[in-house]
């Protein structure tokens, strides 16, 4: 969510492109760090997802 809000910050020049930069990357380490939690909470769920969108 921040990163959304980064980017609509940075869009009316209110956000340096650094700090967008730097929320995206923040968000993705966050979204890996997720995956890895639900991958070890529902492994058999992880991976059937993951095979559907490969």
């Amino acid at each position: 969510m921040w990163c959304e809000v980064a980017r609509w910050l940075c869009a009316n020049d209110m956000l340096k492109v650094q700090d967008l930069r730097d929320a995206e990357h923040v968000a993705m380490i966050n979204s890996v760090l997720d995956m890895e939690h639900k991958r070890q909470s529902h492994p058999g769920l992880a991976e059937q997802i993951l095979a559907a969108i490969s």
